[in-house]
Order: C-alpha cells, then sequence, then structure tokens
C-alpha cells in the first residue's frame, strides 16, 4: 500500500473528482412559478384549439468555474396556447411547467461547455421549450418577441 506520491485508481479517480468539482459548478436555484406571468395575446374564441399567451422573464443563469466561469442574463419569452388539443391551458398549470422546465434547462445548459452568454442562453431556451413542449403541446420558447408585456425577474441567490 503506498500513500506517499500515490498514483494509483483512488489518488486517479480522487484528482478527477476535484477537477470536475472546479470545471463542472453551476449555480441554479429553485425558479418560483409566479416568475411566470402570463398574458393574453390573442383570445380563445369558439369550440377548439386556439388562443395565446406569453410570460417574459429575464433569467440569470450562472455557472461557477475555476476555468470557465459565466455568466449570463438570458431574455426568455415562454408562449403557450390557451386550448391545445387536450384541453384548456390554465395559467397557473403554465407556471408551474415552465418553471419546471426551465430548472431543469438550466441544468442542462450549465453543465455544456459553452463559452459565450448567447450560446448559454441559446442552450438554455432550446432546452427548455424542448421540455415544455412535451407538457404543453404547442408551446414555445424564444426570445423576446412580442412588445408591451410586463417582464419579470429572476436571480437565483
Amino acid at each position: 500500500m503506498r500513500l506517499r506520491g500515490s498514483t494509483g485508481p483512488i489518488a486517479v479517480l480522487g484528482w478527477m473528482l476535484i477537477a470536475a468539482l472546479q470545471v463542472g459548478c453551476a449555480s441554479w436555484g429553485s425558479i418560483p412559478p409566479t416568475t411566470f406571468q402570463f398574458h393574453n395575446i390573442i383570445s380563445h374564441k369558439g369550440p377548439g384549439e386556439g388562443g395565446w399567451k406569453v410570460a417574459q422573464v429575464r433569467i440569470l443563469l450562472t455557472r461557477v468555474s475555476t476555468t470557465q466561469p459565466l455568466q449570463a442574463w438570458c431574455d426568455v419569452e415562454v408562449g403557450v396556447p390557451g386550448v391545445n388539443y387536450r384541453g384548456r391551458v390554465a395559467d397557473v398549470t403554465a407556471q408551474e411547467l415552465a418553471a419546471l422546465a426551465a430548472d431543469e434547462a438550466a441544468r442542462v445548459a450549465l453543465r455544456q461547455r459553452v463559452v459565450t452568454s448567447a450560446a448559454l442562453c441559446e442552450a438554455f431556451r432550446a432546452e427548455m421549450g424542448s421540455l415544455l413542449a412535451r407538457d404543453v403541446p404547442g408551446a414555445r420558447v424564444t426570445r423576446f418577441k412580442e412588445r408591451g408585456i410586463p417582464q419579470t425577474t429572476y436571480a437565483p441567490e
């Protein structure tokens, strides 16, 4: 058994773990559903699918790293139909699902080795859009597009 200057499997594993922690740490909190304040853009009229509502949020993403730290303010517009083929999309449901998608998308995007804030925001929006569309058919996540929508801000502590 060698202790001093050991380069055995356990020592190598320990150094790999230390390196991973120094490079891959991410800062993210759980975003409250009420951060996503939906506003009707197109009213739903008549039977069938229709209507459109959006929420606009500026979200701060932070990757804590000794080699590649990165911080980005991301403009995120979440759009959902008022009614899709599954039925009415209640605001509270849209808020909860958007918050869950944002939490998971942040974890995924912050693990990627993107080097610019623009690339981080794009990865975040793409992942969030993909996740949200699974639960709310027709949902979309983009940069801010609609004008005149009250915006909220989320920065984890």
